[in-house]
């Protein structure tokens, strides 16, 4: 279960890469990113006043979408991403499917510089062209301030560095992955948890989202973040005994601890039920011999002697 579920994630973050660089290199993307920032080319900087008075600006996130910022959202809608950023070389956040409060802002000096986005830009902006980076899940204001984590790479046209192409990952696709749960019986679960010890995927056993929100401590949890592979018995964020299996989930600079887990009483059970039939079997084998053993003494034998 541990091996098959860590498998899904890493397909699951591969095709995420495969579609970053993709869109990063689209003519799509780059279309739309020379449409609102063409000063950009010419290597000057354009002003967020310029952005917000763009007719392609506004109809991102409007229901007159221009043909091809309708095709970002439906792929967009596709692939279930809360939203698709385009971030100058600046850092002005010059579209979004989204519109959100981010949209317009800058993620150098602006009120989301220290944001999973704004780490990200920054992140990819110091490094080397064919760089993928990730944004781990952290609280994301213009959101609700709910969990999000962001993947990007450059944009890039004719060797022309335009910016930022990124996406904001939704927790529901990971919850899905790590949730499924066939073979689990009504205790076997597997989630993800962050290095800073809080969950990356929602526990099965709460309705609400549990991203960021629960704290797990323990063995295996710390096993699995040095990196090892295993199995142990510990008491679980729930302050249950389970069986713990353990592995490390690797993507770009994150490092998540994947437990697959199951409470001890539920795999024990069986186990007690054979030796109760066991025990049963045995007592009731004692209780024949006996009354066998009793009527051959008191009634067969004493029949027998009388006989002679």
């Amino acid at each position: 279960m541990l091996m098959l579920r860590a498998s899904v994630l890493e397909g699951h973050f591969e095709s995420l890469r495969s579609e970053i660089i993709l869109w990063s290199g689209s003519a799509v993307v780059i279309d739309i990113m020379k449409s609102l920032n063409p000063a950009s080319a010419a290597g000057t900087t354009t002003q967020p006043t310029d952005m917000i008075t763009s007719e392609l600006w506004k109809d991102s996130a409007a229901p007159g979408d221009t043909p091809v910022s309708l095709r970002v959202r439906k792929f967009a809608e596709h692939h279930e991403y809360h939203d698709v950023f385009l971030i100058g070389v600046d850092g002005d956040v010059l579209f979004t499917i989204a519109g959100e409060a981010d949209l317009g802002t800058n993620l150098n000096d602006g009120p989301y510089t220290d944001t999973g986005l704004g780490r990200l830009f920054r992140t990819l902006m110091e490094s080397g062209d064919d760089m993928v980076a990730m944004s781990d899940f952290s609280l994301y204001p213009p959101s609700n301030n709910e969990p999000a984590a962001f993947l990007g790479a450059k944009v890039i046209s004719d060797g022309e560095l335009l910016g930022v192409y990124a996406i904001q990952i939704p927790e529901q696709p990971i919850n899905e992955i790590m949730q499924f749960s066939a073979g689990r019986g009504d205790t076997g679960e597997t989630y993800l948890v962050g290095e800073d010890r809080l969950m990356r995927s929602t526990s099965r056993f709460f309705e609400k989202s549990t991203v960021l929100r629960t704290e797990v401590s323990g063995a295996t949890l710390e096993a699995a973040l040095r990196g090892e592979t295993g199995i142990d018995t510990v008491d679980d964020y729930r302050g249950v005994p389970v069986y713990s299996a353990y592995q490390r989930f690797d993507f770009e600079d994150i490092h998540w601890a994947v437990l697959a887990e199951q409470d001890v009483a539920e795999i024990r059970a069986p186990i007690i039920r054979v030796r109760l039939w066991l025990l049963g079997g045995v007592f009731l084998s004692a209780m024949i011999v006996f009354v066998l053993r009793h009527m051959l003494v008191r009634v067969v034998l004493p029949s027998s002697i009388a006989a002679l």
